[in-house]
């Protein structure tokens, strides 16, 4: 309930309505004369494009499958993010059993929340999110090569799940079966991100460096820094403090879930650029890791 009322705040065919990312990228094609021209064809290589390759595939298949017509690419882009929405529940709900904590902590932490309405269909954090508990909930359950593919696929959608990473290639007791484990998550990286590379090697790059040239922002390290002068050295605090942390969960005896929530929760935190919509992608580790 809380995503279609997102969806619909998003939409143009609501007035006002709110800004959105998805929306913005795909208004970056409509020239001076009203014409939309911009986003035909195959990201990076057709157009500036930075986002990963998961959701630039999600863009294209939207934008292709409507038309290139706002109103309906939104509905389409809310219908792939939405199934992706209801597997972080799923997951949830089955760790919540598992696991033992409180199940109403699934709403009022993650689902039923402002945050849901104003960023539920934002970006494309929920995606993000949903790949990155399934590699950890697929690993949970034993199945790792099926958890390698999700961590593949999540760092595809988004770099920052490879925090997850070092974590879940700890977990498993066997050198061999890391190996294993890491390759599959790069082949199935790999397999996402060659079609684009031999596209366009220079518009594949430039998704490497747009986050990079950010300034410091939406960060407790704005209390010490300036936010263009200091963003260098606020970025390696950052890096520093992310790879302290991970190395903490690393060396802790706690469980999977547990290690796996610090890494994240601990990268948000820690992170020189932290956009309110964000918060999608950490929720549902805080109902994992009760207070």
């Amino acid at each position: 309930m809380f995503f279609t009322a997102s969806l619909i705040l998003h939409n143009p065919w609501v007035s006002p309505h709110f800004y959105s990312d998805i929306g913005y990228v795909w208004y970056r094609g409509i020239y001076a004369d009203g014409t939309y021209r911009g986003m035909y064809g195959v990201p990076y290589r057709d157009y500036y494009f930075e986002y990963p390759p998961v959701i630039a595939l999600m863009f294209m298949v939207s934008n292709h499958l409507t038309g290139y017509s706002l109103e309906y690419f939104m509905v389409v882009m809310g219908i792939l993010i939405y199934p992706t929405l209801i597997g972080i529940i799923y997951i949830l709900f089955k760790l919540g059993r598992e696991i033992g904590f409180d199940l109403n902590r699934i709403n009022y932490v993650f689902t039923l929340t402002l945050s849901m309405v104003i960023y539920g269909f934002y970006n494309w954090d929920i995606t993000v999110a949903f790949f990155s508990l399934l590699a950890v909930y697929l690993l949970h359950k034993g199945h790792e090569a099926l958890s390698a593919i999700s961590l593949g696929i999540a760092v595809a959608t988004k770099i920052i799940p490879a925090v997850l990473a070092p974590v879940l290639f700890l977990h498993i007791p066997s050198w061999r079966r890391r190996i294993l484990y890491a390759l599959i998550a790069i082949e199935t990286w790999l397999i996402l991100n060659i079609p684009f590379i031999l596209l366009s090697w220079d518009g594949w790059m430039q998704l490497w460096f747009h986050t990079a040239k950010f300034q410091l922002q939406n960060t407790w390290l704005l209390i010490f820094l300036d936010p263009i002068g200091g963003k260098d050295i606020g970025k390696a605090i950052s890096l520093a403090i992310i790879v302290a942390l991970t190395v903490l969960a690393l060396l802790s005896k706690k469980s999977l879930m547990e290690k796996s929530s610090l890494a994240i929760i601990g990268f948000f935190g820690a992170t020189w650029l932290f956009d309110p919509q964000m918060l999608l992608e950490v929720t549902p580790w805080f109902v994992l890791s009760p207070l």
